[in-house]
C-alpha cells in the first residue's frame, strides 16, 4: 500500500468553511495541535529507525489511513450536500496534510542532529555542517511550498517543486560523503544517521511526485 498518495486533505476538508470565525487563541490551539502531531510522527518514526519500511508503520501509527494520502478526496466536496455536525468539525489547513506531517517531522530529527553535532577547530568539517544545513533548509523550503501547491490541486507546480526539493537533498547527501573522510568523533555516525533521513525524505518526494503525475494524466471524463 502506498500510504504517501498527493493530496491529505478528508474529504470536505480541502474547502474553506463559510461560517468560519476563530480567533487567534482558536488558532494558535489548532497549530498547538498540529505541532503535537508533528512531535508524535516524529517519535514514532525515531524509534523505527532499524525498519526499513519506518516511513509507512510511522504513517499507520498515526491512524492514517490510504484515502488520507488521495488526491481524490478533496474532489468529493459537496457544499451543497455538507454532514449534519459539519459545524463542529475544525478546519482544514495544510498542516494536517499528512506529507507535511511526515516531511516535517523528518526534516526536525534531521536539525536537532545537526544542531547537536560538536563544534570542531577543523574549518574544512566546519564548513561542511555549514554547507549541509543550508542545503537542508532550501529542501524543506521547497518540499513545503510543493505541499501547497499540490493542497491547491495544482499537481503540475508540486511536481516542479519536488523535483527542486529533491536536487537539495542529493547535494545534502553528497556532503554528507565528506563527513565520513573526515577524522571527526562522531562523524561517521551521522552522516550514517542523516543520510537515512535524507533518503527518506527523498522516497516521499518520490511517491508523492508519482501520485501528482498520474492525477495530471487523468482524463478528464475520469474525473466525474
Amino acid at each position: 500500500m502506498n500510504d504517501f498518495n498527493a493530496d491529505g486533505a478528508p474529504d470536505g476538508d480541502g474547502e474553506e468553511r463559510g461560517e468560519l470565525s476563530w480567533t487567534e487563541f482558536d488558532w494558535e490551539r489548532y497549530l498547538r495541535q498540529q505541532d503535537a502531531a508533528i512531535a508524535k510522527y516524529l517519535e514514532h518514526y525515531e524509534s523505527l529507525e532499524a525498519n526499513p519500511n519506518r516511513i509507512d508503520e510511522a504513517a499507520r501509527l498515526m491512524g492514517w489511513e490510504e484515502n488520507d494520502w488521495n488526491v481524490e478526496s478533496v474532489d468529493d466536496f459537496d457544499p451543497e450536500n455538507l454532514p449534519d455536525d459539519w459545524d463542529d468539525l475544525e478546519p482544514y489547513s495544510v498542516h494536517r496534510n499528512p506529507v507535511f506531517v511526515a516531511t516535517k517531522a523528518i526534516f526536525g530529527g534531521l536539525w536537532r542532529r545537526i544542531g547537536a553535532f560538536p563544534q570542531l577547530p577543523d574549518p574544512a568539517v566546519s564548513r561542511t555542517i555549514v554547507g549541509l544545513a543550508a542545503i537542508c533548509h532550501q529542501a524543506e523550503d521547497a518540499a513545503s511550498m510543493a505541499i501547497h501547491a499540490l493542497d491547491l490541486g495544482d499537481y503540475s507546480m508540486a511536481v516542479s517543486l519536488f523535483k527542486r526539493a529533491l536536487r537539495a537533498l542529493n547535494a545534502a547527501l553528497a556532503a554528507t560523503a565528506t563527513l565520513d573522510a573526515a577524522p571527526v568523533p562522531g562523524g561517521q555516525d551521522f552522516a550514517a544517521a542523516a543520510r537515512l533521513r535524507l533518503f527518506d525524505l527523498r522516497e516521499i518526494c518520490l511517491r508523492v511526485m508519482e501520485e501528482c503525475r498520474q492525477e495530471s494524466a487523468r482524463p478528464l471524463e475520469d474525473e466525474g
